[in-house]
Order: C-alpha cells, then structure tokens, then sequence
C-alpha cells in the first residue's frame, strides 16, 4: 500500500509546499514504521524474561507448598502411628468411651468347625 502511493508520488511534479506534506507524511511513516520495529523488538525480547521471572515464583510457591504437605504427611504419619499403638487405645475406649475391661466370667469361646 505506501509503495504504490510512493510510486505514485515520484512520478509527478508538484509545488513546494505540496512537496513539504509529502516530505512530512514521509517522515512520520517512516518514524512510525521505526518506532513499532523498535517496539515490538523489545517487546519480543523481554517477553520470555518476564515469563521465566513470573514461572520461577510460581515454581517457587510450588516447592514450599510441596514441603509443606510432606512434612504435614510425615505428622500424620506419626499421629497414625501413635493412635494405632494398643495403649493408646485401650487408654482412649476406658476414658472417652466408657468402657470396662470384662470379667473371666464375662468371656464365652467359641468352637469353630473347620
């Protein structure tokens, strides 16, 4: 498009001050043209920087979220542990639930057949 109107314009002759709005128009196409190359290099250029800055927190915020949850597994690891031990719950069945150790007599076997 500005080539066709560029071979357009050389070809005729035109007065001084038409030669002057050409001139102008000429420059700010040209400093437009300069300006959005200028633009989109550095555009181009720190993209990629600035995605790898903002990659890198979230990579970050990932790692300390992953610690987290395995130092959390490891407690409850440990909690699991601890409550699974026999102890633990026979203290939990007397004091919170109620319950008594049974008398000899209490206690009836079975005989299974195989």
């Amino acid at each position: 498009m500005f080539i066709k109107f560029y071979k357009k314009l050389k070809g005729k002759r035109y007065n001084p001050g038409q030669r002057k709005k050409i001139r102008k128009v000429q420059a700010y196409a040209s400093f437009l043209i300069a300006f959005s190359l200028i633009g989109s290099g550095i555009f181009f250029y720190s993209w990629p920087r600035v995605r790898l800055v903002t990659m890198t927190y979230d990579y970050n915020k990932l790692r300390a979220k992953e610690n987290e949850l395995i130092h959390l597994n490891r407690m409850l690891k440990l909690e699991l542990a601890s409550i699974k031990s026999l102890k633990k719950v026979e203290k939990i069945a007397i004091e919170k639930m109620g319950m008594i150790e049974p008398k000899d007599e209490d206690i009836i076997f079975i005989k299974v057949k195989n």
